[in-house]
């Protein structure tokens, strides 16, 4: 994951479960955190051994949130991101807008001979097994989780969810922003946003840090000490 903008367009390799593994799963360390602003230490939580949860990040073909056409996956293990894997998925009708594409660069014919959410989710389930989720404006990964397998008849999982921009805004109050890009700066991260592999894993370094900042190696117990509810999904 290089640092690099893909504003352009430009199509993103990305194949059905493609794994990454160790330290090239990581997004670029490019800089000191700015002097004098109140970033995260990345280093806090990685000394404490942080794990036991898993990142993920989804891209939309459209403004619909049943139109998800990747997802990705950044596994935490003792304190780093050690395992990074993505999804292309096939939108309904494989339609898509041009505005998203130029977001992510993923377009129709890339996705024309994928899978549909509804049989891509089971292995996306079984690299999570029964840990928590976490992204970073959960809201909206979470909506896309619900819409995309609700459009094609799939049941909603059981999982427990944390934000990372949540938890981020109680770990370090007072920033300009915390968007993404805006919050990864401040700890010295650069990375190919909307990228769904890059996305995940600066999700996971957030809830790393975040762990870091409550003196913590269980995240559950940070948002606890954060005072940042989890959410929960239910298929009942």
């Amino acid at each position: 994951m290089t640092a690099k903008s893909t504003g352009s367009g430009a199509a993103l390799r990305i194949e059905s479960g493609v794994r990454e593994t160790g330290s090239a799963s990581q997004p670029k360390l490019t800089r000191p955190a700015p002097a004098g602003k109140p970033a995260a230490d990345l280093s806090a939580g990685r000394k404490l051994g942080v794990d036991g949860f898993v990142a993920i990040d989804f891209e939309t073909a459209t403004a619909s949130r049943a139109s998800a056409c990747a997802v990705a996956l950044a596994i935490v293990t003792a304190g780093d991101v050690t395992d990074v894997r993505r999804w292309l998925i096939r939108p309904p009708d494989n339609k898509y807008d041009g505005f998203n594409i130029s977001l992510h660069g993923i377009t129709p014919d890339m996705t024309a001979d994928s899978r549909a959410m509804v049989e891509v989710w089971p292995e996306v389930v079984d690299v999570v097994g029964d840990r928590p989720l976490v992204a970073h404006y959960a809201a909206f990964d979470i909506s896309v989780l619900r819409a995309a397998l609700a459009t094609e008849g799939g049941a909603w999982p059981d999982l427990v969810y944390y934000c990372t921009r949540a938890l981020s805004r109680r770990a370090w109050p007072g920033l300009p922003s915390y968007g993404l890009v805006d919050i990864a700066a401040e700890c010295g991260i650069t990375f190919a946003h909307h990228d769904p592999g890059a996305d995940a894993a600066v999700a996971a370094e957030l809830a790393i840090a975040c762990c870091g900042a409550a003196s913590t190696r269980d995240l559950a117990d940070a948002s606890r000490i954060l005072r940042v509810r989890a959410g929960r999904l239910s298929g009942d």
